[in-house]
């Protein structure tokens, strides 16, 4: 047993934010460990069968029963243990506290598919330390798009039937335009991670407007109402997208004017219009 120093409530209070960032990523490193420890804890009970011993059928039902956890807490703990078990180097990575307990109950999950578990230790390495680089967000996206290549039996079959129903359609409603459309994963994985790229390139904008407007007095909760309520996300057309003044706009045509293509150049996306083509996203 190891033991470790927790501040006092009253010391946060008076930290500095760079002292409070320290306390904060102390903290979540041992959470991390002892996350690890409780899924190993549950995984040994596991593999004895000690849960008979208080007449419970499964693991599960013990641990929900000792912790009082919620069915979904307790699914991502079993799923964890067996993880930490089968896959070393996603044990090293638990007790070290260098993957996050969200990204490893990601991989947790996609283990616990049947049909992705064979495959998974030969991917382990490359996941795992993907799981420690990437941003949780990021992370996400590769494990998604993982999942859906290793699963080839079962998740191809339903991303078909997705994209074969894929359907988008866009509505006016008075002085508001609604957005609606459904499709596969992996274009909607495409689609999230430039969508998510473009709203952090806004709020970087409204970020710097505001410490140009504001100086030291920024307060992104106060002097940041469109990206804070994540409004940024749909914003104005560039001027080389939009219609001339007194242009007229035909909306009777049923076929696109044009595709609006999302790329990332150094840090901002690009819009850029192209003619007479069909609708696309790239990178």
């Amino acid at each position: 047993m190891r033991s470790i120093e927790v501040p006092e409530l009253a010391d946060l209070e008076g930290m500095t934010a760079r002292d409070l960032e320290r306390v904060l990523l102390e903290l979540d490193g041992v959470q991390r460990r002892i996350g690890a420890m409780i899924a190993e804890t549950v995984g040994v009970a596991e593999r004895t069968v000690a849960y008979v011993e208080d007449g419970h059928a499964s693991v599960s039902g013990w641990a929900k029963a000792a912790c009082n956890w919620s069915a979904g807490e307790t699914k991502a703990v079993v799923q964890c243990a067996r993880l930490l078990h089968a896959i070393p180097v996603a044990r090293d990575a638990a007790h070290a506290g260098s993957a996050g307990s969200g990204q490893l109950r990601l991989l947790a999950r996609v283990f616990a598919n049947p049909r992705c578990a064979e495959q998974l230790p030969d991917s382990a390495e490359l996941l795992v330390g993907h799981a420690q680089s990437l941003w949780f967000d990021e992370f996400a996206v590769v494990v998604r798009r993982w999942e859906a290549l290793a699963d080839a039996d079962g998740a191809h079959a339903a991303h078909e039937r997705a994209h074969s129903g894929r359907d988008a359609r866009v509505s006016i409603t008075g002085q508001r335009v609604y957005v609606d459309a459904r499709g596969g994963v992996a274009a909607g994985a495409v689609i999230e991670e430039v969508f998510d790229r473009f709203c952090d390139t806004e709020f970087h904008t409204d970020w710097d407007d505001g410490v140009t407007q504001w100086g030291e007095q920024m307060n992104p909760g106060a002097n940041m109402p469109r990206t804070g309520a994540r409004n940024s996300s749909i914003t104005a057309l560039p001027p080389e997208v939009r219609p001339a003044p007194g242009t007229a706009v035909d909306i009777t045509s049923h076929e696109p004017s044009g595709w609006i293509s999302l790329r990332n150049a150094s840090r901002s996306p690009v819009l850029s219009v192209a003619k007479n083509s069909r609708t696309s996203f790239s990178l």
